[in-house]
């Protein structure tokens, strides 16, 4: 058997290289994937919440947005 048979040959090498860079590449996306969720969940309470407040404003609530320019206009 020859000894250099047990080592990988350069096809090898480029295609472990490429995937190892696609797993790096997949984890940095997973991690984008991530942190874009944590901010639309944040944007999404944040919605419900103004809406909450619109809401109570349009029924009269003690807070009520003026309809008139204040004076100073």
């Amino acid at each position: 058997m020859d000894s250099n048979s047990a080592l990988p040959d350069s096809d090898t090498i480029r295609m472990q290289e490429k995937i190892a860079h696609l797993e790096h590449y997949a984890s940095e996306l997973s991690l984008v994937l991530y942190n874009h969720q944590k901010q639309m969940d944040r944007l999404s309470q944040t919605v419900d919440l103004l809406a909450k407040k619109l809401e109570h404003f349009k029924d009269g609530g003690a807070e009520a947005i003026p309809s008139e320019k204040p004076p100073h206009y």
